[in-house]
């Protein structure tokens, strides 16, 4: 089965991930994984209703300096550093994160 992940919508990331982890046969490029992490990210913060300018400054409070420009065009890529996706997870108090059983 191939996936194209271009023509994923942003709405649709939940089926998206769903569709690729539960699919044996889909072997994860890359893409795929620049795609899964960005979803997990876009999804935490939907989850609370935080956007990309309240993200900035919620980091801020922290003492890391990110425009929410630079914030949506790393998660746009999905290629940022485990410091970053962990810094955001955990100003916004994701203290739990389940993703085992789907990198089998």
């Amino acid at each position: 089965m191939i996936i194209h992940t271009k023509r994923v919508l942003q709405s649709d990331y939940s089926s998206f991930i769903m569709k690729l982890f539960y699919t044996r046969q889909t072997i994860m490029t890359d893409t795929n994984w620049n795609d899964y992490t960005k979803g997990i990210l876009k999804a935490e913060l939907a989850k609370r209703n935080i956007n990309y300018t309240e993200l900035a400054q919620m980091l801020g409070n922290r003492g890391i300096e990110e425009s929410p420009q630079n914030i949506s065009n790393k998660i746009a890529r999905g290629t940022f550093g485990a410091i970053f996706m962990m810094q955001v997870l955990d100003t916004i108090e994701c203290n739990n994160l389940h993703i085992s059983g789907h990198l089998n």
